[in-house]
């Protein structure tokens, strides 16, 4: 059964008792691995507090131009392509 095939009031009721706080504790134990590979990628454009804004590129790079783009990537962590450091400022090859 769906979430969406329940009212709000029985989900709320079912949330409320020890059946359903281990459901929401099991959910919660899937954050890394939901989280893990948007981090990997850089999609991740601001956390905190369990919560993430994930973001692509082409919007990152729309809202905030390349530098909120390699802000984002270097946040992440992101693994680079060999050469990335061999690129001119300008964005010629240096």
């Amino acid at each position: 059964m769906k979430a969406y095939d329940l009212s709000r009031d029985e989900i709320a009721a079912f949330l409320g008792t020890d059946e359903g706080r281990a459901f929401l504790e099991g959910i919660d134990a899937k954050w890394p691995e939901a989280i893990g590979p948007m981090r990997e990628s850089g999609f991740i454009a601001q956390a905190a507090g369990g919560v993430a804004v994930a973001m692509t590129y082409a919007n990152m790079v729309e809202a905030q131009g390349l530098e909120g783009a390699a802000r984002m990537l270097q946040m992440n962590g992101v693994e680079m392509p060999a050469g990335a450091n061999e690129t001119a400022p300008d964005g010629r090859q240096a």
